[in-house]
């Protein structure tokens, strides 16, 4: 009754949690800057991260937030290779494509 329903086996989800836990630590540990890569599957709510990522890139570039464009670009980098921050927005993995043909 506490938990969102779920299919995974009781190992899965502790391994699941277990990752989701990691990374707020690591966040938590320095709150001000932004993760190089985040996992948003592991977020409990990834649009509210989505929508923060626009409006400190608004806030930086001084623009509009509603005429700003998100743009997504699928790269082929693991997480592991990605060195440095994104010079505008965020690298973000864990997205699922549902409903295409």
């Amino acid at each position: 009754k506490l938990g969102f329903p779920t299919t995974r086996s009781l190992s899965s989800w502790l391994v699941n949690l277990k990752e989701r836990c990691d990374q707020l630590g690591d966040w938590t540990n320095d709150p001000i800057s932004i993760p190089r890569v985040t996992d948003v599957s592991r977020l409990f709510n990834p649009q509210s991260f989505l929508t923060a990522i626009k409006q400190v890139t608004c806030q930086v570039q001084q623009l509009e937030l509603n005429k700003l464009q998100v743009v997504t670009e699928i790269t082929k980098r693991d997480v592991k290779q990605i060195e440095t921050l994104a010079r505008d927005g965020a690298y973000v993995c864990g997205l699922y494509l549902e409903g295409a043909r």
